[in-house]
């Protein structure tokens, strides 16, 4: 849905969910008790409806634990298109100890990540900038295996 003549499109949760899956790392805030907000890189997943992260003991496990919301934020940009989007999920943390999304998410921070953190968003928001039409044409090349790229 557009939301007018400023370029912005407006993202379904949909559309938000799978752009999500296609970086690996996103930015996850929560409030301390004091009220000063962590902000955080996570290497993060898509599992179904819930994004799923590894953590190391300390204050964002801290915060799960606590039942405090947590806010994942990702995005995409494109420089020189000037263009790009941004995604934002709002909800609360559990702990998986099933372990279900093992491989769904490796961390890149050395040391050991032996908790699975599985959020579900309750509030997924997204917005795209746009191409300008006639300014620049973008061509997606078939991948080797003869998908597009998104």
């Amino acid at each position: 849905m557009d939301t007018g003549d400023d370029g912005l499109e407006v993202l379904d949760p949909t559309a938000c969910r799978a752009l999500l899956g296609t970086v690996p790392v996103g930015r996850l805030a929560w409030a301390e008790p004091d009220g000063h907000v962590e902000l955080r890189l996570v290497n993060v997943g898509v599992d179904g409806d819930d994004l799923v992260f590894r953590v190391a003991d300390g204050p964002l496990l801290d915060a799960v634990r606590d039942g405090r919301p947590l806010t994942v934020e990702a995005d995409r940009i494109e420089p020189a298109l000037r263009t790009g989007w941004s995604v934002a999920a709002v909800g609360y943390g559990v702990e998986d100890p099933t372990g279900a999304a093992e491989g769904r998410v490796t961390p890149w921070a050395r040391g050991p990540h032996p908790w699975t953190v599985r959020l579900r968003p309750q509030q997924i928001t997204g917005r795209r900038v746009r191409l300008v039409p006639g300014e620049v044409v973008v061509v997606r090349l078939p991948r080797e295996d003869g998908d597009v790229e998104p």
